[in-house]
């Protein structure tokens, strides 16, 4: 089994590289859905498929509950980057997977690191957070079954999530406080200028 950090090597290269090697060689095939933005990023096929295989690696070892803290929290915080390259989080049971380890785990830094990557995993990359709204109503309702509460870092995550979707409740105007235009008619007096036009008289008769 590879080492952890021979792993992160691989990926590092993978990312790095991803860009050069995609203007020589077109990927052999497109990704499935959710993964376009591989491709946008310029990763070529085997550098996409180097990172799934260290994102199912990462996978384990963030939920081996036997392994200590550090590794874990590094090699998720190496998962979560992982995500973000392929452009996979709307993958089909992502949300659950974090949300799941975010209800076993005793470590508040771990946690809060659970917490960054299930808000991201339950948006899906779409433009709304309705997602997200629902992924923290049920990590409400997961934690108050077991009796549990966020810690301090994770509450903070959930106070500055709010914060930033509160100012898309009410948005503001585009041009605020403007008056309408009212045009000024100048008055001019041109009575000087006005000269009166000479009538011609009528010829006399001719006797």
């Amino acid at each position: 089994m590879p080492t952890l950090a021979a792993i992160l090597m691989v990926a590092v290269a993978a990312l790095a590289g991803g860009s050069a090697a995609a203007a020589e060689t077109p990927p052999a095939t497109p990704p499935p859905e959710g993964e376009q933005g591989a491709l946008m990023a310029g990763l070529a096929a085997e550098d996409i498929q180097v990172l799934r295989q260290t994102r199912d690696f990462l996978e384990q070892l963030v939920g081996d509950d036997n392994e200590n803290e550090e590794m874990r929290a590094v090699a998720l915080a190496g998962l979560n980057r992982i995500h973000e390259a392929l452009n996979d989080w709307g993958r089909p049971g992502l949300e659950d997977w974090y949300l799941g380890l975010v209800g076993r785990t005793k470590s508040d830094r771990l946690q809060a690191l659970l917490l960054a990557g299930g808000q991201l995993a339950a948006q899906g990359g779409r433009y709304h957070l309705g997602g997200v709204r629902e992924f923290w109503r049920k990590v409400d309702a997961m934690l108050a079954d077991q009796g549990k509460e966020l810690s301090s870092q994770a509450e903070r995550m959930r106070k500055d999530f709010l914060n930033r979707a509160a100012t898309f409740d009410k948005p503001p105007r585009i041009v605020p406080n403007v008056k309408p235009m009212a045009l000024q008619v100048h008055r001019l007096n041109v009575a000087p200028l006005v000269k009166p036009y000479p009538e011609p008289k009528p010829e006399k008769p001719v006797k």
